[in-house]
């Protein structure tokens, strides 16, 4: 650990594990501050190690990369995750779609996973865009599901934000 001042720590994830062991009890999961620069298994290794008796709900769209940073996470905790301990924050961005996906493969994870009436995505502009459209969508949640259970993390929670209102939910 570097510091860099009287008290100011150089290294962010050495900052970061400092503040958090100040707490008597866990910061609001599935968050991280704006300014690390880390790795989304870094970040829930230190969240970990710091409560080690707390259920771990890891942000996996920090860096774009939703679903390998979601595998990467429940790799690194296979007994929580199979005790179903873990939950993945999707967040990602209105603007983007998924790890994975583009509008076309959208609507093919719907026709796997959403009732025909819906697996079209197209219930009017703004159906359309919560169904099968870029940010938190139901094929984005239904696509990171269908890698988690193929990677054999079934019991590993999903936990959707961005964008939900009362037309979306």
């Amino acid at each position: 650990m570097v510091l860099n001042g009287p008290s100011r720590i150089a290294d962010p994830a050495a900052e970061l594990a400092v503040k958090a062991s100040r707490v008597q009890t866990p910061p609001q999961q599935g968050r991280r501050p704006r300014w690390w620069n880390g790795s989304t298994r870094r970040a829930a290794e230190m969240y970990v190690d710091t409560f080690p008796d707390q259920d771990l709900i890891a942000l996996v769209d920090f860096y774009g990369r939703e679903i390998t940073d979601s595998l990467a996470v429940c790799r690194r905790f296979p007994e929580m995750a199979a005790e179903g301990r873990v939950g993945l924050r999707l967040d990602t961005h209105g603007g983007s779609y998924v790890e994975g996906l583009d509008r076309q493969a959208s609507l093919a994870v719907l026709r796997r996973h959403a009732p025909p009436a819906l697996a079209t995505g197209d219930g009017g502009e703004s159906e359309g865009e919560y169904l099968s459209g870029p940010g938190v969508s139901a094929a984005a949640i239904f696509h990171l599901r269908e890698k988690l259970d193929q990677a054999g993390f079934k019991r590993v929670k999903i936990v959707a934000s961005s964008g939900f209102g009362v037309n979306k939910c």
